[in-house]
């Protein structure tokens, strides 16, 4: 995959955001977390969303029993979900997004690489039917 740069990886497109990230061995964490929240089914709508995807590696520091707050999954995952294509271009453009959950994140370019919050943009613009898949090291808030 060439998502180490600025362009979009079209490798994965034919699958919606929720089929691409299933294909993400990185990501199999976030999708069960996903699907516990009960917000899979926004990364299936034909409108675009762009979604910061924490891997695997970010759950090691999440408190175990909070895999069991379906309430609490949906507030971390909807951070993590922006309506509309972002592309790492886009997204230089501007200080910050707002997610579904209706809070504004961070975006920043910084010399050791771009982040979405808290967390640092580990891979990007990873194409996807209706939308982007962008990876990160941790989740970008709680």
């Amino acid at each position: 995959m060439t998502n180490q740069g600025t362009g979009v990886d079209e490798s994965l497109q034919t699958g919606d955001i929720l089929e691409t990230a299933h294909q993400l061995s990185e990501l199999q964490s976030f999708v069960q977390m996903l699907e516990r929240s009960g917000l899979a089914s926004e990364l299936r709508e034909p409108n675009s969303r762009t979604l910061f995807a924490p891997v695997n590696r970010a759950f090691e520091s999440m408190p175990g029993d909070l895999l069991a707050e379906r309430e609490r999954l949906g507030e971390i995952v909807a951070k993590h979900i922006v309506k509309g294509r972002q592309t790492e271009a886009d997204l230089r453009l501007i200080s910050s997004v707002k997610t579904i959950s209706g809070d504004s994140i961070p975006v920043e370019f910084r010399s050791e690489g771009s982040r979405f919050g808290r967390a640092l943009i580990i891979k990007r613009d990873i194409a996807c039917r209706n939308g982007l898949i962008h990876l990160l090291d941790q989740f970008a808030a709680d």
